[in-house]
């Protein structure tokens, strides 16, 4: 069970990540910058790689802080 709750986490905070470039780029072609590349594939990647990263250190990194 909690690793299908890790896999959710890390998919929703993925979306969220896609979510906030895609705002980005919008607000940045209203300013007049031109956008040659949008890649989600690499930013879905990322995003999930960071959030499972956080998922799986946070216990271990706390003790410290």
């Amino acid at each position: 069970m909690k690793i299908k709750n890790t896999i959710l986490f890390s998919l929703i905070a993925t979306f969220f990540l896609i979510f906030l470039v895609s705002i980005w780029k919008v607000l940045a072609t209203l300013q007049g910058l031109t956008i040659k590349t949008f890649n989600i594939e690499i930013i879905f990647i990322i995003g999930f790689l960071i959030s499972l990263f956080h998922l799986i250190f946070n216990d271990k990194i706390k003790p410290f802080l």
